[in-house]
């Protein structure tokens, strides 16, 4: 079997509005585009001889166009390769799927279950319950620091300022003084690095997101 009809037949287990996407290094996924954002179901795999392994959990994420517009062109010009999701998650079902492989369409009904609840169960919810940057920054402000990189995309502080100064929450002055002062530390002698990078896309998400 190869990547490309893996994912064809994957499609077939969820709605017509998933479209399967091109097998990137050792992951493949289906996706949705919605009028605001665009949904993705994400299986990570390993090539065998003759097929595929799943490995790991299902995740899911969604990139918010109004974040998305305003990072790409800033992280193409500072040549930051950062992805434009803009949050995730992952299925808590740990179950054994990586003991199967998949050679033949047929061999994908001994992890259908798993599918079908992993995608309802779990990330379907998280679909549903984070559908807007308004309720993203409620629950954003609801977690611990430490655990808001399992939950908002990397780099966690690029795509929360964003969506503050999108949404112009009260906290957004605080948040992005305590951000341009957390990556002026980090960029001392790293200006040409990833850290120097997103100081400058920082400063000008400032300008950007406080003009009238």
């Amino acid at each position: 079997m190869k990547g490309k009809e893996l994912i064809i037949e994957l499609a077939k287990l969820f709605d017509s509005d998933w479209t399967p996407c091109n097998q990137g290094n050792s992951s493949i996924w289906l996706e949705k585009k919605l009028d605001d954002k665009i949904l993705s179901i994400n299986f990570t795999t390993t090539r065998t001889y003759e097929g595929f392994k799943f490995v790991g959990v299902m995740s899911g994420s969604v990139r918010f166009l109004e974040v998305e517009d305003i990072l790409s062109d800033l992280y193409k010009q500072h040549d930051l390769g950062y992805e434009l999701k803009t949050i995730h998650t992952s299925s808590k079902r740990q179950d054994y799927i990586s003991d199967y492989e998949i050679v033949n369409v047929s061999d994908l009904d001994k992890i259908k279950d798993w599918i079908t609840e992993s995608y309802t169960n779990d990330i379907v919810s998280f679909f549903d319950s984070y559908n807007t940057l308004k309720k993203v920054n409620e629950q954003i402000d609801s977690l611990k620091k430490e655990d808001l990189s399992s939950f908002v995309f990397a780099p966690p502080v690029i795509n929360i300022f964003t969506i503050k100064g999108l949404l112009r929450t009260k906290d957004f002055g605080t948040y992005s003084s305590w951000a341009l002062d957390v990556y002026e530390q980090m960029s001392v002698g790293k200006e040409d690095k990833f850290e120097g990078k997103s100081l400058r896309v920082l400063k000008e998400l400032k300008k950007l997101l406080t003009e009238e």
